[in-house]
């Protein structure tokens, strides 16, 4: 009794934790877009907008397979293709990041604003070749007709989650190092910091996870459903979350205060004509 109380709980409180994430992001979208007018640069809002698409269905996935679990179908098929297109979201909005912090390190190698001119290729490749395996594996896992723990397919969904998780642990920390090094010979070293912590984040959160499932295939042991539940999805899936919304959120109020500094200074140049425009940048650069 006591066992299930546990399991109870731990679902509840997964669900204010996803569900507090998926507010956040469904409330940015609405505020937007009755409130926020000011176009910004196309191709950074494009990406801004794609993250929070795919976010938003993998908490609401994750939110739906967590109400499963509470419902006492934590064995049935459905939870299993919950779990998987969690997943799925999960890894393509990570992705996502994980390019763009590609095409920013490779960016002197293209001449374009737009948003990875040649990786932007290959993010879509990586993430339609994943969802055909994921639609496959899903397909096999029900075919089988088994329980998880005897099911070929759920053993491969395993070690599918722990080398995806592993290929994004290296590929932010490979990124996030050269882009530290960049950022140290070129801007401030708070903005050095920033970049130091989130790579950590990011290598760390995905690391405990693949440790986490790699645990049962490599020892035949399960760890406390508490703590597997606790560092295996909650805090490994949300942290990194919760880091990227702060950051996506910090980036669109500085181009909007960029936008608006630009659309003030041609409006004072109207004003005032070439002359007083340029004393008044000729101020603002002294500190007058």
């Amino acid at each position: 009794m006591s066992s299930n109380t546990e399991f109870k709980n731990l679902g509840i409180a997964g669900l204010v934790i996803y569900g507090s994430l998926a507010c956040v992001v469904l409330s940015s979208f609405i505020w937007r877009r009755l409130f926020k007018q000011t176009k910004l640069q196309k191709g950074a809002l494009n990406i801004q907008r794609m993250f929070r698409a795919i976010l938003l269905c993998f908490l609401i996935s994750r939110i739906i397979w967590l109400v499963l679990l509470l419902e006492g179908m934590k064995e049935e098929i459905m939870s299993f293709v919950t779990n998987r297109l969690s997943f799925g979201f999960f890894f393509s909005a990570y992705t996502l990041v994980l390019f763009y912090w590609a095409e920013t390190y490779h960016q002197n190698y293209y001449d374009s604003s737009r948003f990875m001119p040649l990786l932007g290729s290959l993010f879509i490749v990586v993430n339609f070749a994943f969802w055909i395996f994921q639609m496959v594996l899903i397909l096999l896992f029900i075919i089988y007709d088994s329980s998880k723990e005897g099911n070929p397919f759920y053993e491969l969904n395993i070690i599918t989650d722990v080398v995806l998780s592993l290929i994004l642990a290296v590929g932010f920390t490979f990124y996030g190092f050269r882009l530290l090094y960049r950022r140290m010979n070129t801007e401030g070293a708070w903005e050095a910091l920033l970049m130091t912590l989130l790579t950590l984040v990011f290598f760390l959160c995905f690391m405990v996870r693949v440790l986490m499932f790699a645990y049962r295939p490599v020892t035949g042991k399960y760890f406390p459903e508490t703590i597997f539940y606790l560092f295996g999805y909650y805090l490994t899936e949300t942290i990194p979350t919760a880091v990227q919304l702060y950051i996506v959120q910090t980036t669109r109020t500085k181009e909007e205060n960029l936008k608006k500094f630009i659309d003030d200074l041609y409006a004072n140049e109207d004003t005032y004509g070439p002359t007083e425009s340029s004393t008044l940048l000729g101020n603002m650069k002294t500190g007058v």
